[in-house]
C-alpha cells in the first residue's frame, strides 16, 4: 500500500496519468490524474467521446485515426492534442502513448497506456522557435523566419489571386552614426526604427530585419498603390522622429523599395528583386524617398 500511494504521487507529480480501452466494448479506465489533468469530475463517463469533448476539434480526426490504426494492426497509438480544462478554462497541451495487449489466444483485448501533461515542454518549445525566427535587438522576423513567412503568403496569394506588396527599407548613413557615436547609439536607432514600424503596420503583415541597417515588410492583400502611402507614412514618421540616448539625441532617415507581387513572378525573389531595385534608386537620388518599380 505505501509503494502504491509513492507510485499515484510520483504520476501525480509527474502528470503522468493511465488509461485503459477495451477493444470490444467495457467500460474505459481513466486514473485519477486523468480526470486532474483534464480538469474533468470523476462523476462523468471515462473514454474518447468525454475527451473530443475538451480537445480541440481540429486534432479529432488524427486521435480516432491514430486508435484505429493501433487497434487494426498492433501499432503504437501515439498522438499529441490540446485541451481545454473546464475546471478552469485553461488550454494545455497532453501527450498519449499506448499499445495493444493480447489475450492467450492471441486476440487484442484492450490498449492501455499514458498520457502527460506537456504545456510546459510545449510552452519551452514555441519559445525556442519564436527565437530561432526572431532578430534579438529589434523583435522583428530574421531571415529564416522571413523566409518562411513570405514563402507560405506567396503560395495563398497564387491560390486566391489576392495583391502583395513587398518593401525593402534601408537606413541611410547609418554606418556614420555607428562611427561617429558607437555601436549603443546604432542600436538604439535600430530599436526605434522598428517600433515606428510595427506602429505603422498591421498585425497581419510581415516586418523582417534582413541584416545591419536593412528591412523589408510584406503587406498581405495590399496593391501597391495603397502600399506606396503606408510606405511614405514610414518614411515621414521616421524622418520626423528623434533618438536619445547616453545625452545624445539623433535623427535618422530611410530610403524604401517597394514592388508588387505580378502574375508573371514565378517566386518571391521576382518582386523582392524589383523592391531592391527601387531600392537602390531612391539612395541614388539623395536617400529619404519612396521609389516602386512595376
Amino acid at each position: 500500500e505505501e509503494s502504491e500511494a509513492r507510485l499515484q504521487d510520483a504520476l501525480t507529480y509527474a502528470k503522468i496519468g493511465y488509461w485503459e480501452l477495451p477493444c470490444y466494448g467495457g467500460d474505459v479506465y481513466w486514473s485519477e490524474q486523468i480526470f486532474q489533468i483534464f480538469g474533468l469530475s470523476k462523476e462523468l463517463s471515462a473514454g474518447p467521446e468525454t475527451l473530443c469533448g475538451i480537445m480541440e476539434e481540429d486534432h479529432h480526426i488524427s486521435f480516432y485515426n491514430s486508435l484505429q490504426a493501433s487497434l487494426n494492426s498492433g501499432s503504437e497509438h501515439h498522438v499529441c492534442y490540446p485541451i481545454t480544462r473546464p475546471s478552469d478554462g485553461k488550454r494545455r497541451w497532453v501527450d498519449c502513448r499506448g499499445k495493444v495487449l493480447y489475450n492467450s489466444n492471441g486476440e487484442s483485448e484492450k490498449i492501455t497506456g499514458f498520457i502527460q501533461d506537456i504545456t510546459e515542454y510545449k510552452e519551452l518549445e514555441e519559445l525556442n522557435r519564436k527565437l530561432a525566427i526572431t532578430d534579438p535587438l529589434t523583435g522583428a522576423l530574421n531571415r529564416r523566419g522571413f523566409g518562411e513567412r513570405i514563402s507560405k503568403e506567396f503560395n495563398a496569394c497564387r491560390r486566391y489571386d489576392n495583391p502583395l506588396t513587398v518593401m525593402i527599407l534601408d537606413l541611410d548613413n547609418f554606418k556614420q552614426i555607428n562611427d561617429q557615436f558607437g555601436h549603443q547609439h546604432g542600436d538604439e536607432v535600430l530599436k526605434n526604427f522598428s517600433e515606428a514600424c510595427r506602429n505603422l503596420l498591421r498585425e497581419s503583415d510581415i516586418f523582417c530585419r534582413l541584416g545591419g541597417e536593412e528591412f523589408a515588410v510584406v503587406l498581405r492583400n495590399t496593391a501597391i498603390e495603397k502600399g506606396k502611402h503606408v510606405a511614405e507614412r514610414i518614411r515621414s514618421t521616421v524622418e520626423s522622429a528623434t533618438v536619445a540616448y547616453d545625452g545624445v539625441t539623433l535623427q535618422y532617415t530611410v530610403s524604401i523599395g517597394i514592388s508588387e507581387l505580378t502574375a508573371l513572378d514565378d517566386g518571391v525573389d521576382d518582386v523582392m528583386q524589383r523592391a531592391d531595385d527601387a531600392l537602390y534608386q531612391a539612395k541614388a537620388l539623395n536617400k529619404n524617398r519612396v521609389e516602386w518599380k512595376l
